[in-house]
């Protein structure tokens, strides 16, 4: 057993200034520490840090006495416990940001106890497979895609580091002086060759779309209007003409059946992920009428967000996926990944993982070498 005998928690800054939630655990056994970004690519603000310091001072006064003496070693049991002791169906009291640290917090302690790695913890004889990192790119503020650099043959993730330290060097490349999403792409391309020519690593574009859908069930993308059928197919022209192989968010969540028609046409060369929902329940808190099996038998892939809640939500979620043969990757545009959800990717047997241009995501892949390296 590894009881918890002391937890603190309170505001820090990651490597780029951005405040997060950072989480210690003591017990019999040792310490676990863990650090939670809030959001990894907006910036935040005054009021949402006064709101996030006002969650952490809730947690102090209304959670964790709860949790002391509680064992770790049964982590379903305690993400169980954080929602009874919440009470709602979205962990709004708590927040989605400290229910995952304290649940990876928890997670880590349970690895201590049996002296075994996260992944190992989690994901036990079965754990192994290193999802790939999807590269994130700044995108043009004129564009309504931001682009994504997916490996596609690669040996190893330590292989990836000299081609991942010059793209991010040249990261500006695809920020500065673009007029169009054509001359992004090209840029994107370009670096796509360059990789190729020096490192011999394969690297396909994926895109992150930022279209609107309004209630007649248009799609708004820069000046022009859509029906969902007319917006298919330009995203089917788009693909085939970039080879894009990840397109995440292309359609609104709702539109299962345009999901199903993409999927139908370009799905045999390219991931076509929904959005993320918040909630890991049947029926997502945005529209109860939209039910999980049917989002998940419209698509070939989902980006599964970490602010879905606890380390169990993540997991079951990947596990719910991938059983419908939905592939999966872990992060997405707004909430990055973090070391743990390397952690977590590599016991679910994820395929991917968002990782961002920003001191957390050169963590994660940090995390992911070191895992490689100790299978």
């Amino acid at each position: 057993m590894s009881i918890i005998s002391d937890i603190k928690i309170q505001v820090r800054l990651d490597g780029t200034g951005q405040p997060g939630i950072s989480v210690l655990f003591q017990t019999d056994k040792g310490k676990s520490e863990v650090f939670v970004s809030v959001s990894s690519s907006e910036p935040i603000s005054a009021l949402s840090l006064s709101t996030l310091e006002s969650s952490i001072q809730y947690a102090k006064n209304a959670v964790i006495p709860h949790l002391i003496g509680i064992d770790t070693s049964d982590q379903i049991q305690f993400d169980a416990y954080l929602r009874e002791i919440d009470g709602t169906h979205n962990l709004s009291k708590i927040t989605s940001e400290i229910a995952r640290a304290l649940s990876y917090a928890n997670a880590h302690a349970a690895a201590i106890e049996y002296e075994n790695e996260l992944y190992r913890h989690l994901g036990g004889v079965y754990a192994g497979d290193i999802p790939l990192p999807f590269l994130h790119l700044s995108g043009s503020e004129t564009s309504p895609y931001q682009p994504v650099l997916v490996p596609t043959h690669t040996t190893s993730i330590k292989d990836l580091i000299p081609a991942i330290s010059m793209i991010y060097q040249k990261k500006s490349s695809t920020e500065n002086g673009i007029s169009s999403t054509e001359e992004m792409f090209e840029r994107v391309h370009q670096i796509c060759q360059d990789v190729l020519e020096r490192f011999e690593i394969t690297l396909q574009p994926g895109l992150i779309c930022k279209s609107s859908y309004t209630e007649e069930k248009q799609y708004h993308l820069n000046d022009m209007v859509y029906t969902s059928d007319e917006y298919i197919q330009y995203l089917i022209e788009f693909v085939q003409a970039h080879d894009i192989i990840y397109l995440e968010s292309p359609l609104d969540g709702k539109d299962i059946e345009g999901y199903a028609s993409l999927t139908s046409e370009i799905g045999d060369k390219t991931l076509i992920a929904n959005q993320t929902w918040k909630t890991a329940s049947d029926a997502p808190t945005q529209d109860a009428s939209i039910h999980m099996h049917d989002v998940l038998a419209s698509t070939n892939s989902m980006a599964i967000s970490p602010s879905i809640g606890t380390v169990t939500d993540i997991y079951e979620m990947n596990k719910r996926a991938q059983k419908h043969g939905v592939e999966t990757i872990i992060g997405d545009s707004v909430i990055y990944a973090d070391p743990t959800c390397a952690h977590i990717g590599c016991a679910c047997g994820c395929i991917g993982i968002q990782i961002g241009q920003n001191g957390q995501g050169i963590e994660t892949l940090n995390e992911l070498i070191w895992i490689e390296e100790s299978l």
